[in-house]
């Protein structure tokens, strides 16, 4: 026999809030532009599916990628399909048991002038039309009294949001915090009757007669046209419509008749004075009994009778919708004097954990995330000219030829090419220490080893003039601990902090005193002040903040690394002709296959900028365009801003090409469903 599986549809919404939560948080991703060169056979006549093989997903993506722009934390959102209020149309109600809830037309929007406001259906009156739509943004249920329907606000989207997020099929979802937080859990807002039963005479309405029987203040007689049959309201549930008393409710307990009077005996008093001549309801009792065994608030329902179709149960009526009930089980039991002729069926309809509003994602499916960013004009590294036609997303692509200019005044000891430096953040610890060279032993003077410190934890031990990188391998006392290594020095009274390093990237050189270039630089680790400790070296200094540019890149001010160039580029002189847009471009090579080879993206007389570079191209040579034969004598090179073929790209998508320009901003709006 074979197994069955079913993966929930929760499984989607969790792996789409993760991924939002990743891009916020956790990691770098960044929307990049790639491709100026045509599809198939030099056109654009059909936009080509993107591939994913490793080739196509990554080293095509490398080599045609141009520009990418940061996902910022405020540029993601979860969406919703949109779903506008119609008239006239049947929306589905929120079911516990429905399996193909999502797949239907359960909750709506509506549009409030600059506010789009959504609700969700928690009851249809029995598969009627709609016909009002909802308003307001009550945290309560809302019942619409022309249509019988019952709406749950859910939260409302701002003009800002929708303009940014929002489209013809789909809305920002934006979780309104008083609907999360005043959430019940286990509530019962809706009992469907699957079977109206036959017979329920017992519901009455009229006025009180006698207000507290004998002093009584269970008592009270009803009007003397009510049942002449002892016990017939017994079970029944009794309104107050008007008075002071209105809308309490009461069961009775006990219906009988002494003398002319009629008398009713409740289960506790009315709270409020209710007085002879106030009118009231009575209607069968729906009983809701707890099957999950967490129920704290009773849910209390009344059964309201349809004349017009043999006394049959039409609507219940939810008077306090409870809490606590993960099941229930639902009846009416009317007095034996009843002619119930066939008794009503009766389901409870429980809200999801945590109740209407608490899980919104959840609640209305949020399978979706939504990306907008905007490609401005020349901004930064997003070149302005020639075209792209492919979009896509790059998670954790690493940085290289970072030149970090150092400041010297804070600099102990000198760091090593080869070697990885790590940012970080340092706790001065109280006391000094002393050390010997090549022992890991370390003696506190003054200090709080037992129990600051613990296995693992990374420490720098400094004398001024040299610095020991560490972990801590055991902690014998409050002045003793033992490190992993050896001590580099020799020093008494030495300080100690406790370090937290991140690996912030690989020293590919020391260009000259006070400068490093730092290549493999993940972005996601990167704080605004950069603190750095060599990994070998120990060596630790700041950025020289004071400096024209403390760090760069080619040249230009990374700017905290939201935005980046993928192009590389020939700075030297065009010798002659002008260049074709997306032709090819070489450098003459005594081997063919090793020639190297390009295309040609955009440039100036004293610029050039190419991608899908292959093989090496040498400063101090000239490169000749296949097409118009120009030719630029090429005096210094700079590669694209990020290591070929590092992080993940996740997203790709084709498109017609889009012309760029340096008066012209896009607006990129991606929408990844999970």
């Amino acid at each position: 026999m074979a197994n069955t599986i079913n993966v929930s549809k929760s499984l989607n919404v969790t792996v789409a809030s993760e991924f939002i939560d990743d891009v916020q948080n956790n990691h770098a991703y960044y929307v990049f532009a790639a491709k100026h060169t045509p599809y198939a056979n030099n056109s654009d006549g059909v936009i080509l599916t993107p591939g994913d093989s490793i080739k196509e997903r990554m080293r095509d993506i490398y080599d045609d990628m141009l520009f990418g722009k940061r996902i910022l934390p405020a540029d993601i959102k979860a969406l919703i399909k949109r779903s506008d209020y119609v008239s006239n149309r049947v929306y589905a109600q929120y079911d516990d048991t429905d399996t193909d809830l999502f797949s239907k037309n359960f909750y709506t929007g509506v549009e409030d002038g600059s506010n789009y406001h959504v609700y969700k259906c928690l009851y249809n009156n029995l598969g009627a039309n709609s016909t009002v739509e909802p308003s307001t943004t009550d945290i309560n249920p809302i019942e619409s009294p022309v249509d019988g329907y019952l709406w749950k606000y859910m939260f409302t989207v701002n003009s800002s949001d929708m303009d940014k997020f929002g489209s013809a099929d789909y809305i920002p979802l934006t979780p309104n915090n008083s609907v999360v937080a005043n959430a019940v859990s286990g509530s019962i807002e809706v009992i469907e009757i699957e079977e109206g039963g036959l017979g329920y005479d017992n519901y009455f309405a009229g006025e009180i007669d006698t207000v507290k029987v004998q002093g009584d203040p269970l008592r009270y007689a009803i009007n003397p046209t009510a049942s002449p049959d002892e016990n017939f309201y017994n079970n029944c549930l009794m309104k107050m419509t008007n008075g002071a008393g209105v809308d309490e409710y009461r069961v009775i307990t006990d219906y009988y008749i002494a003398g002319a009077k009629k008398v009713v005996v409740l289960d506790a008093p009315w709270s409020a004075n209710v007085a002879a001549t106030d009118t009231f309801e009575i209607f069968p009792y729906v009983e809701v009994y707890d099957t999950g065994g967490q129920k704290q608030t009773n849910c209390v329902a009344r059964g309201l009778v349809s004349a017009n179709s043999g006394n049959s149960i039409y609507k219940v009526e939810i008077l306090n919708a409870g809490s606590g009930y993960r099941s229930a089980n639902v009846v009416i039991r009317p007095d034996a004097g009843v002619s119930v002729t066939s008794n009503a069926v009766l389901r409870a309809i429980v809200s999801p954990p945590g109740g209407h509003g608490s899980n919104q994602a959840s609640e209305l499916h949020a399978v979706y995330a939504g990306i907008t960013t905007k490609f401005v004009e020349d901004e930064e590294a997003l070149t302005p000219d020639n075209d792209y036609r492919t979009v896509g997303i790059v998670k954790d692509p690493l940085f290289t030829d970072l030149v970090i200019r150092l400041n010297q005044a804070n600099t102990i000891g000198a760091f090593e090419t080869g070697e990885v430096v790590y940012q970080h953040r340092d706790i001065p610890l109280a006391g000094t220490v002393s050390v010997t060279q090549n022992n890991a032993i370390v003696t506190g003077t003054g200090t709080f080893f037992d129990p600051g410190l613990e296995y693992g934890d990374y420490i720098l031990i400094s004398n001024g003039s040299a610095n020991f990188f560490t972990q801590v391998d055991y902690v014998q006392n409050s002045t003793i601990l033992a490190t992993t290594t050896n001590c580099t020095f020799s020093a008494t009274g030495a300080t100690i902090a406790y370090v937290m390093p991140s690996a912030f990237g690989e020293i590919t050189s020391t260009i000259a005193a006070g400068e490093i270039t730092v290549s493999n630089i993940s972005t996601a680790r990167l704080s605004s002040s950069i603190k750095l400790i060599g990994g070998e070296s120990f060596c630790t200094s700041t950025v020289n903040t004071a400096a024209v540019l403390p760090v760069s890149i080619n040249g230009r001010n990374p700017n905290n690394f939201n935005t980046f160039t993928q192009l590389t580029k020939f700075v030297g002189t065009l010798s002659s002709g002008t260049f074709i847009e997306d032709e090819v471009v070489s450098q003459d090579s005594v081997v063919a296959y090793s020639q190297p080879v390009a295309r040609f993206h955009s440039g100036n007389s004293s610029t050039m900028f190419v991608t899908d570079a292959n093989n090496i191209f040498e400063v101090g040579e000239t490169i000749t365009g296949a097409n118009s034969d120009a030719t630029f004598l090429v005096s210094a090179k700079y590669n694209g801003e990020l290591i070929k073929d590092s992080g993940e790209v996740v997203y790709v998508e084709n498109l017609e090409p889009i012309l760029r320009s340096g008066s012209q901003t896009e607006t990129i709006k991606l929408i990844l469903e999970f």
